[in-house]
């Protein structure tokens, strides 16, 4: 018997962007907390560039990891689109703000963190409130 109304995670896309804005949602919160804990805590801004790519890579596996838990499919792909994705947008906040463009490093790290976040989040425990 099939289902009357489809939840997000059945439709592809809406899939993704939900991924991208809660990993986009996450990696803010991390900058915030990260920030506030160099600046209390360690003094000095020596290690921004450490701290910023841990909020990106925990940002992105905890946004794919979740996607990937309710989409139970395609966690490798859908994790690697979602990761290109953020660093789009990474790429035109950091044109329109700093005017400069990120490196090639920050794509690579970004898509294998959230495909390491879509393929965990797959073969995870399936959720409790999840019905296909």
């Amino acid at each position: 018997m099939r289902r009357k109304h489809k939840n997000i995670h059945q439709n592809k896309i809406l899939s993704n962007a939900a991924a991208v804005v809660l990993s986009i949602f996450i990696v803010i919160v991390c900058c915030i907390i990260f920030s506030a804990a160099e600046l209390f805590f360690i003094g000095n801004m020596k290690f921004s560039m450490f701290f910023s790519a841990a909020a990106l890579i925990t940002g992105c596996y905890t946004g794919n990891f979740i996607c990937g838990k309710y989409r139970r499919r395609m966690g490798l792909l859908y994790g690697t689109v979602s990761g290109i994705i953020i660093y789009i947008i990474i790429t035109a906040a950091g044109i329109l703000i700093l005017e400069n463009i990120p490196d090639i490093k920050k794509l690579l790290l970004l898509a294998v963190s959230g495909a390491a976040g879509g393929v965990a989040g797959v073969n995870s425990k399936r959720p409790v409130n999840l019905r296909d």
